[in-house]
């Protein structure tokens, strides 16, 4: 029986061969030979000659007008698909249960977080339909008449990479964006790609915030001289301005303008709360992780932030709960383990903070997080805290001496042993070198370890004076 076009979403992007194939149910092979024999309406990906998707609006209507035209034919060459089992038919998914679904759902969600959190039934198909597009922009082409431009095929599919938050992805992504813009060199969107996934690249690769903020704005500045109108590009340059600029000031002006331009981009408030919570001002970040949880409560990132946050502004039992449930559902998310490592190390919870940076190493691209997390574990074995604490240092020390640490973290392991003097050189190296970490110290993250420290006082003068304050948000 031909499907019914009534019991689907309007037009969902199919990504490969194999999720084409499950889509008619039949093997690779199968839809292969129908796109040479039957004419089945499947794309190529440009510059790459294997790479291939397809629209399900499309497929549909190639399935109905084969089934009314080849009613006799056999099971082998003609596909059938019920109303009932149409993709989206009954797409109504339980909380963390999305790896399950990952084959049937993939490409449901190109461009947002593998994580689904209940869809009711009755707003089903509008709502599945709001995420597969919302991160498209509005001067695309719609409908199957008229194809999306090759930049903003490659656009699109880049985002749908940078939305998984993996080291891998987010190459895929960058390259995808490249492409965009070698395409079209005035397409602005790719830019405001490419100056997002910069923004994220020093959390979830080895790249190093010296080298990605400064690209990312780069990328931001000229998708904003592109396009002016363009939310991402103004959200985008909003989190590199304050994370690679320290410019806080400039910053939210960018975030009110990102936010007065598109108020349902959850990206905008969620990376507003991340300032926010850098700065120390909890309650309005809380607000601003809601906001942002209501316009979007599938992506991962947002759940990761908004329990670290919830930790930080007196949530704590709910904020861990958030982020443990978050681990177990998406084993292969870096920021988990990595908040929860930073929940547990300032509550000097070492067992629990051990255990996570072990989870938090087998994610890592960086060596040196692997290292790490054996040294901790082997001190907390011998000597307990002191014991773990000295190994630690003795690795951050190496890392620090090869350029591969600003410093910050070492600063931080020194002032838990009592190393005050060590603390306060270190602390010196990554404020000299730009680590946006060191923005933390003026919410009191050392007050209690450098209580009363003359040297560590005066430098959270000197930070204080390079951060440009914004002024409180009265919506808040």
């Amino acid at each position: 029986m031909a499907a019914s076009m009534d019991n689907v979403p309007e037009r969902t992007r199919i990504e490969s061969w194999k999720d084409i194939a499950s889509f008619f149910g039949r093997d690779e092979r199968t839809v292969k030979r129908w796109e040479k024999s039957r004419r089945l309406p499947v794309r190529r990906l440009p510059g790459s000659k294997s790479g291939v998707f397809a629209y399900s609006d499309e497929l549909l209507h190639w399935l109905n007008s084969r089934s009314s035209q080849a009613a006799h034919s056999s099971a082998d060459e003609t596909p059938s698909i019920s109303a009932d089992s149409a993709p989206g038919a009954h797409a109504v998914i339980a909380p963390w249960s999305i790896r399950a679904w990952h084959g049937k759902l993939l490409w449901f969600t190109p461009v947002v977080a593998v994580l689904l959190i209940v869809v009711f039934e009755s707003h089903r198909l509008h709502t599945l339909h709001q995420l597969v597009t919302r991160s498209a922009p509005s001067s695309l082409p719609a409908g199957p008449t008229q194809p999306a431009s090759p930049a903003a095929e490659l656009y699109l599919r880049g985002r749908y990479f940078w939305s998984h938050r993996t080291e891998g992805t987010l190459r895929q992504a960058v390259d995808a964006f490249t492409q965009a813009v070698a395409r079209d060199p005035k397409y602005a969107p790719a830019y405001a790609g490419l100056a997002d996934s910069y923004n994220v690249m020093p959390e979830y690769t080895g790249m190093s915030e010296a080298k990605a903020f400064p690209i990312a704005i780069a990328a931001a500045r000229r998708a904003v001289s592109l396009d002016d109108s363009l939310a991402e590009a103004h959200r985008a340059l909003a989190y590199a301005l304050f994370f690679g600029d320290w410019d806080a000031d400039q910053s939210f002006r960018e975030f009110r303008r990102a936010a007065q331009l598109d108020p349902s981009d959850e990206n905008v408030h969620a990376w507003h709360a991340h300032a926010l919570y850098t700065l120390g001002r909890y309650a309005e970040a809380k607000t601003e992780m809601e906001r942002a949880r209501r316009l979007d409560p599938t992506s991962r990132s947002v759940l990761a932030t908004q329990g670290l946050i919830r930790y930080w502004a007196g949530e704590r039992d709910l904020g861990i709960a958030q982020l443990e449930e978050l681990e177990t559902s998406e084993p292969d998310f870096s920021a988990p383990p990595r908040y929860l490592a930073i929940i547990y190390f300032d509550g000097r919870n070492y067992p629990a903070y051990i255990d996570q940076l072990k989870r938090l190493a087998s994610l890592s691209p960086k060596p040196q997080v692997t290292a790490l997390a054996s040294a901790a574990d082997a001190g907390w074995k011998r000597n307990g805290a002191p014991g773990m604490l000295e190994e630690m240092r003795a690795v951050q020390l190496e890392s620090f001496r090869k350029g591969e640490s600003s410093g910050y973290d070492l600063a931080a392991v020194c002032a838990r042993l009592g190393r005050r003097q060590e603390a306060d050189q270190y602390l010196q190296a990554a404020f000299k070198a730009s680590d946006p970490h060191v923005i933390q110290v003026l919410r009191g993250d050392f007050d209690t370890d450098m209580h009363a420290d003359q040297r560590f006082e005066k430098l959270k003068r000197a930070i204080r004076q390079r951060v440009k304050f914004p002024a409180p948000n009265p919506a808040n």
